[in-house]
């Protein structure tokens, strides 16, 4: 009895090593960033443009935007994109006044953040990048030890049971799957203002320097790249620093670049101050692509 107890065991054993190695490959960077041969246009940029596009249903179009992005992670994934999918020829980017504020270089300078980083982007980044931006001793021992490798951040709507057995530290349910109740009242709205832009008036130069390799390369290579502003409540809109708003304006008429935004009121139809809902995404999906 214990021997067949024990061979089951080792069945068992083999079969789940076999499912897991697939998973893995599965989904893995490179599978990650292999679009379908239906698509050949892209949404690219932080969390604005993952939730402004949850609601979408285009066989063209394929949204790789992720929480917390900076230009640079974005510019090295559309080069990874482009390499691996030839077809590629639209790039839809979202831009705000906040990507251009200095106090998003905490994802390049806080330990924990930059982790995160490396684990997300370590496939598709060159090693140059991370060592110029590796200020602490233990960051530089954690990313050449390579103990870790996270894949990219998939942001499927199930959630998988390989990503809990594997302890992958991405892994989580698609984040509108259950909307937080908020409240558009003044400390909500302040705290997202301080989050974004920190309490001084300073421009991210390294935000600013990868927009223009982002603009160059899809000059270079027939992308059409299409930007744009997600909607935010009229309140949070309202008091952003007036630097910010016009240094974006600056930035885009030395660049003569447009950057699409909507003149409708989304007050109703957000789930925070800065992030629109599922309805929200529906009726800009809507108001944005179809035109």
């Amino acid at each position: 009895m214990k021997k067949y107890n024990i061979i089951w065991i080792l069945i068992f054993l083999i079969v789940e090593g076999i499912v897991i190695h697939w998973w893995i490959s599965e989904n893995s960077g490179d599978n990650y960033l292999q679009l379908t041969k239906k698509q050949n246009t892209v949404i690219l940029g932080d969390s604005h443009a993952l939730f402004a596009f949850n609601a979408l249903k285009n066989d063209s179009i394929a949204n790789f935007a992720q929480t917390a992005e900076l230009y640079p992670f974005t510019y090295f994934k559309l080069k990874a994109l482009k390499e691996n999918n030839s077809l590629l020829n639209k790039v839809y980017l979202s831009v705000g006044e906040h990507n251009f504020a200095k106090v998003w270089e905490r994802n390049l300078n806080d330990e924990e953040k930059i982790i995160e980083m490396i684990n997300r982007y370590r496939k598709i980044t060159p090693e140059y990048f991370f060592k110029k931006h590796l200020h602490s001793t233990y960051i530089k021992n954690y990313y050449y030890s390579k103990k870790v490798q996270i894949p990219i951040e998939l942001h499927k709507d199930e959630k998988s049971f390989f990503h809990d057995l594997l302890g992958f530290k991405n892994a989580k349910n698609n984040p509108y799957t259950e909307e937080p109740n908020w409240s558009n009242d003044k400390t909500n709205i302040e705290k997202t203002l301080t989050k974004n832009f920190g309490d001084s008036v300073l421009v991210s130069n390294i935000n600013v320097m990868y927009l223009d390799s982002i603009i160059v390369f899809c000059a270079k290579n027939n992308i059409s790249l299409i930007l744009f502003k997600t909607p935010t409540h009229h309140q949070y809109e309202e008091k952003i620093n007036a630097f910010f708003k016009a240094n974006m304006k600056g930035l885009a008429a030395e660049r003569k670049i447009t950057i699409w935004r909507t003149s409708t009121n989304y007050d109703q139809l957000l789930m925070d101050a800065d992030h629109l809902n599922k309805e929200g995404s529906k009726k800009f999906i809507e108001e944005f692509l179809l035109p």
